[in-house]
C-alpha cells in the first residue's frame, strides 16, 4: 500500500525471468495497484523529478567529460533516459493501461503515441538509449568486466571505435 516512487519505477521494468514464470507473473499482477496508482499527489510528482538529481549527487556525477564518462549513471546516460520514460509512465499509467510497458523504448513509443511526448523526442531518446546500450555492451566485452565507463585514453577510444566497426575515432 505504501512505497516510494523509485520502487514503483523499478517495478515498471520487472518481469518473471526464471523458475515458475506463471507464479512470477501473478506476483507482478498483484503489484499493479501499487505501481500504477490512479492519483499522484504533488509531492509524489516532485519526488519523481528529484530521483535523477539524487543519483547524481550520491554518485558525484556532475558535469560531463567524455573520458571516463559513465554511460549508465552519468548525465544523459541510460538511467536518465529510463527515468524520463518511467516518471511519465508513473504519472499517467494509473489511468492509461497502454502506458504500462516494461521496456524503455516501448515506453517512449507509448508516451509519444499518447501525446505525452513528441514523436521526435521518443525517436531521439530511443536512438540514444540503444546506442548507449550497444556501447556499454562493447565496453564490457573489451574489459571482460561489468563496466559502464568510457575509456580514459585515446588508445582506449581507438580500441572501442575499432570494436564497433568505426574508423573515425572522433565520431
Amino acid at each position: 500500500a505504501e512505497g516510494r516512487n523509485w520502487e514503483r519505477a523499478a517495478y515498471i521494468k520487472a518481469r518473471a525471468a526464471a523458475g515458475d514464470i506463471a507464479a512470477g507473473a501473478r506476483v507482478l499482477k498483484t503489484l499493479t495497484p501499487f505501481v500504477w496508482r490512479k492519483h499522484l499527489d504533488f509531492a509524489a510528482i516532485r519526488d519523481t523529478q528529484d530521483m535523477r538529481q539524487r543519483i547524481r549527487d550520491h554518485k558525484g556525477l556532475h558535469g560531463m567529460t567524455l573520458e571516463g564518462h559513465n554511460l549508465k549513471l552519468g548525465a544523459g546516460g541510460i538511467r536518465e533516459i529510463e527515468f524520463f520514460a518511467q516518471t511519465r509512465q508513473l504519472v499517467a499509467g494509473g489511468r492509461d493501461a497502454d502506458l504500462r510497458v516494461n521496456r524503455t523504448v516501448d515506453g517512449l513509443a507509448a508516451l509519444a503515441q499518447k501525446n505525452w511526448i513528441t514523436a521526435e523526442v521518443a525517436d531521439s531518446l530511443s536512438a540514444h538509449y540503444l546506442e548507449h546500450r550497444e556501447i556499454e555492451h562493447r565496453l564490457q566485452m573489451m574489459n571482460d568486466a561489468q563496466t559502464h565507463s568510457l575509456p580514459k585514453s585515446p588508445d582506449g577510444f581507438a580500441r572501442l571505435a575499432a570494436f564497433m566497426g568505426m574508423t573515425d575515432v572522433a565520431a
